[in-house]
């Protein structure tokens, strides 16, 4: 039995001992320790948020520019189309160059718009028919062109481009998202017609 006090008590006195140099224990973190490790992992955290920010910018931008490069493939390869396969042509004056479609025998002209991009305007109608509909621009961008001209069997459009569209449709400080400086289209029916 006394064996048995004797171990409660030195156990207990050992436990005592224990707690005690815990609690007056040096060993532990500091408030100002504490501080600055939770300073370095905020700054850790907010690094690394800044990358993936950073990188998630760079992949939107660049997958932008391929849909807009794919916009302007298409709007060049619908162009071809519609011009290689005219039947006649005139310069119209202030519309610029009117010609006769291939695909439909009618009189049409190409205009640029703001929020539709480059279209069919056909003669006597009040309306325009864009090459591309704004959904296969992904309702972001817009097509665009300076001028187009015939001459030598060829169609010439210059400064055909791809545009981001803007809140108020102006054209002032836009930069093209894709651009070809000139495209030049062979009107195979019209080669015949050359003097």
């Amino acid at each position: 039995m006394e064996k048995r006090k004797m171990r409660r008590e030195f156990r207990d006195h050992g436990i005592d001992n224990c707690i005690k140099q815990r609690l007056s224990s040096e060993s532990g973190m500091t408030l100002t320790e504490m501080l600055a490790a939770v300073l370095i992992l905020a700054m850790t955290a907010v690094s690394i948020g800044g990358g993936v920010v950073a990188v998630k910018d760079a992949y939107r931008k660049t997958q932008e520019k391929s849909e807009a490069r794919q916009v302007l493939a298409m709007t060049a390869e619908l162009l071809t189309d519609e011009l290689s396969g005219a039947l006649d042509e005139q310069d119209s004056g202030t519309d610029g160059w009117e010609f006769q479609s291939g695909q439909n025998n009618v009189w049409l002209h190409l205009e640029s718009d703001p929020e539709l991009g480059i279209c069919r305007v056909y003669e006597g109608a009040d309306s325009k028919v864009p090459l591309l509909s704004s959904a296969a621009m992904g309702n972001l961008f817009y097509t665009d062109f300076d001028s187009y001209i015939y001459s030598d069997g060829c169609f010439t459009v210059k400064d055909l481009a791809v545009y981001y569209k803007t809140e108020d449709g102006s054209k002032e400080d836009r930069v093209a998202a894709a651009s070809l400086e000139k495209l030049t289209v062979r009107a195979v029916n019209l080669e015949d017609n050359e003097e």
